[in-house]
């Protein structure tokens, strides 16, 4: 009887049924279901990484869970917000599982989106920690997966705020850590646009004649620059077409770059707000610690979208070509790129922009090597490269906007002022003169001015022979000591406008930086013995590319009024640069980052600059810019004289006495006027500013000034091809000059008989007449002319010839 058995009625332990004990339950065991958590139900989506089937090769983070016995092995994924776990893992498991529907979706790399067969919560164990997780049943894949949150919980993995691996040590350890970010092109984010004044027109400059000799260079660079991505082949019509500009450099490479000058007009500037002394100074005074990073390429690692691309189209002997990167010379680019490089890094504590040049400061190692490895992972990340033979790797001291910032703290820039506090003792009346007029300029700065060069105003006295005293020593040193400090010296503002002065005479360069008519910083140098050789010309835009070098942090990336004393620099600015002689171009093209602007200043009201280009200090004489580093190709000509007719003029040059004289007067500098030229020199006059030596020949911009005693030897040689008269002009100005050449090719040519007789005459034209009206008054023809000083409207009938006077 089943009343009569022991189990009857009751419950069994193990499946919680009636009329048996839980030794004999033939029932799986049932595992507790739980309900599922209120907060997935509201959820539509969920990221959980890669659900692909499993890999031998996954090197990923694995662990080995057990659930209700069964033992699991789980990949950890910190980038998934929930835990998956294969169907036929739950197929397995030794209880029974209660799947309940769910309406998330789980949404992996790539944005596939997969639909979960269910959620369930598992009891789960791992070491000594044991918890109830939820669980998307999942049929596309046989990984099992745990989450980020389920890792934490399980004390898998552990937030660390802070790592703290070995930091290079030295720049060498730096450049190997992080090779990849020293290496290749780099590029920011996104595409640049380059901003036009659409009221402006397009300008389309032809090809510019490339010698023959670096055609296959040319052409392997163009090639280099392609597959790099710098540039591209251009077939469609483009609106701007500008010239080429072509560098050789030391090492024999060419390098390519824009002459944007008509292009620069049509830009429109982003003005970007650059950060004032006030706003930086006092976070660099604490600092001890600096590196200092250069991007590689710079402009370069910018990316141009096509309409700007389309704007940088240059033309060359094989078709045009476009930069797909920001050009040199760009007048926009400086402010792009600052602008890029603050968006970039500026969030980084310890991390400043100084023009072109990215400082990280820090006030220990440690806190230097954590800023420098949030820089190298997000120039990593951000794929911005940077030049590692311009890196500076922990420096005690860096200059900024006139101030130096070191472990003792912050002082003034004494390079800025060294020209004043080294200014030389003047030696004769007229420097002294030179002295207290730029003293007088300065006078409402500085106080006392008068009682100061009390002393030195008795030398310029005609009852007073001239002789240096102890007393004009020192009033000269505390003269000195007041024009280099305030409130002589202001302090910069990078929100003022910004002039700079420049001048150069016979064996010096000077330069001040104004502000409101203040001086902010000076500079001055002696010329090398190769510069002294320089043109005139030469010399006043050498002294403008030494200024703005010597104020680089001041003046990059803003708009600069520049003021020289020599007028025909204006027309040169105003020009394509290849409209520029060659002796200029490769200075030209060390401008091209400067937004600048040429303005003629008399000498005589440029006192700082004048003085200081004549008093200039000694010590810096071998600071001579090295110009040689790169030299302009596209200009050099294929009809150069050859070396025997060279070595010729050479010779001729040395004892022709007119020659002689011009090289005197270069060396010694030319009379102010030209009524004090010697007479034999006054043909000269018009062009002694493009006068130059060069190798021992007299050079008038880039043509060689021909010796008297040489000049019949030029003609026959001009002479020889019997090539007319514009032909041979042609030819002999692209090569010499003398006065009177254009005459004496022309009575040349008209003194050859075979240049007569294959001289092609000018064609007749056939007279036009006009056909004669058959009625008067049908056709008349009117003028105005003046008689006793009024004006009359004459008008003739053409048929009957009679006229009509009507006063006006």
């Amino acid at each position: 009887m089943p009343r009569q058995c022991p189990a009857y009625n009751e419950v069994c332990k193990k499946c919680g049924k009636k009329n048996h004990f839980a030794l004999v339950c033939k029932s799986k065991p049932k595992m507790d279901v739980l309900d599922i958590d209120t907060e997935i139900s509201g959820i539509d989506a969920l990221f959980v990484g890669s659900v692909v089937h499993s890999n031998t090769s996954d090197t990923g983070w694995h662990t080995k869970l057990s659930i209700a016995g069964t033992v699991v092995n789980f990949k950890l994924d910190t980038g998934a917000e929930a835990n998956i776990i294969p169907k036929k893992i739950i197929d397995q498991l030794q209880v029974s599982v209660n799947i309940q529907k769910t309406n998330t979706v789980l949404v992996s790399y790539g944005g596939t989106r997969i639909k979960p067969e269910g959620v369930v919560k598992l009891h789960v164990h791992a070491k000594n920690k044991t918890t109830d997780m939820m669980f998307f049943v999942n049929t596309a894949s046989d990984i099992a997966l745990l989450g980020r949150q389920a890792c934490v919980q399980l004390d898998l993995i552990r937030k660390v705020d802070a790592l703290a691996p070995s930091s290079p040590t030295t720049k060498t350890e730096l450049l190997s850590r992080y090779a990849s970010v020293f290496q290749g092109l780099g590029q920011f984010p996104g595409l640049h646009h380059i901003h036009t004044d659409p009221s402006i027109p397009p300008v389309i400059h032809g090809c510019r004649k490339i010698p023959y000799a670096v055609h296959d260079r040319l052409k392997e660079t163009l090639d280099d620059l392609e597959k790099r991505g710098v540039i591209s082949k251009v077939s469609k019509p483009t609106a701007w077409v500008s010239s080429l500009c072509i560098t050789e450099k030391k090492n024999g490479a060419l390098r390519v770059c824009l002459d944007p000058r008509d292009l620069n007009k049509a830009i429109l500037r982003q003005h970007y707000n650059i950060p004032t002394l006030e706003d930086i100074r006092s976070k660099l005074a604490s600092k001890t610690l600096f590196t200092i990073l250069d991007e590689k390429d710079g402009y370069w690692q910018i990316q141009l979208d096509e309409e700007s691309a389309d704007l940088c189209a240059f033309n060359t002997p094989w078709g045009r070509y476009r930069f797909h990167r920001m050009p040199f010379g760009i007048k926009s680019a400086s402010e792009v790129f600052q602008r890029l490089n603050s968006e970039s890094f500026g969030d980084i504590e310890g991390v400043f922009m100084v023009a072109d040049d990215m400082i990280i400061a820090a006030s220990t190692k440690a806190e230097h090597n954590v800023i420098l490895e949030k820089v190298m992972n997000r120039a990593l990340s951000l794929n911005v490269k940077f030049n590692k033979d311009k890196l500076q790797y922990m420096v005690n001291e860096v200059t900024y906007l006139g101030h130096v910032i070191t472990t003792e703290g912050v002082k003034p820039d004494e390079s800025k002022v060294s020209a004043i506090l080294q200014f030389p003792p003047p030696t004769d009346r007229k420097a002294l003169q030179r002295l207290l007029g730029m003293t007088r300029y300065l006078s409402q700065y500085i106080p006392n001015e008068a009682t100061l060069t009390a002393p030195l105003r008795l030398l310029l006295r005609k009852d007073i022979d001239w002789k240096w005293h102890p007393e004009q020593q020192l009033a000269l040193e505390k003269l000195r000591t007041a024009i280099a400090t305030a409130p002589v010296l202001g302090h910069f503002n990078p929100k003022e406008p910004i002039e700079v002065q420049a001048d150069a005479s016979k064996d010096g360069l000077g330069a001040a930086l104004m502000q409101k008519q203040q001086p902010i910083a000076y500079a001055s140098r002696a010329l090398s013995a190769a510069e002294k050789n320089y043109a005139q010309i030469e010399k006043e835009l050498l002294a403008i590319v030494f200024a703005l070098r010597k104020f680089h942090q001041h003046v990059y990336g803003v708009p600069i009024r520049v003021q020289s004393d020599h007028k025909p620099l204006e027309a040169i600015f105003s020009k394509p640069i290849g409209a520029a002689p060659a002796c200029l171009q490769r200075m030209l093209l060390q401008l091209q980052r400067y937004d600048i602007h040429i303005v003629y200043t008399p000498g005589n009201q440029m006192h700082i600059a004048d003085t200081l280009s004549r008093a200039y200090i000694q010590s810096d004489a071998t600071e001579s810019l090295d110009l040689s580093e790169e030299k302009v190709v596209y200009a050099l000509n294929g009809e150069s004289p050859c070396g025997n007719i060279m070595y010729m003029i050479q010779q001729a040059t040395q004892s022709d006495p007119d020659l002689q004289l011009i090289q005197q007067l270069h060396e010694q500098g030319w009379p102010d006027r030209k009524k004090n030229v010697p007479l034999a020199a006054q043909a000269y006059w018009p062009v002694r500013h493009t006068i130059s030596i060069d190798d021992e020949l007299l050079m008038k911009d880039d043509r060689i000034i021909v010796p008297r005693a040489l000049r019949p030897e030029v003609l026959k040689r001009l002479q020889a091809a019997h090539q007319g008269i514009q032909r041979s002009l042609a030819h002999a100005r692209s090569c010499f000059y003398w006065p009177g050449l254009t005459k004496a090719v022309r009575q040349m040519v008209e003194a050859c008989s075979f240049c007569q007789e294959s001289h092609p005459e000018n064609q007749k034209e056939p007279l036009i007449s006009h056909p004669v009206p058959t009625g008067p008054w049908q056709k008349i023809a009117a003028d105005i002319f003046d008689l006793q000083g009024r004006s009359f409207l004459l008008i003739v009938d053409y048929f009957s010839k009679y006229p009509e006077v009507l006063k006006l």
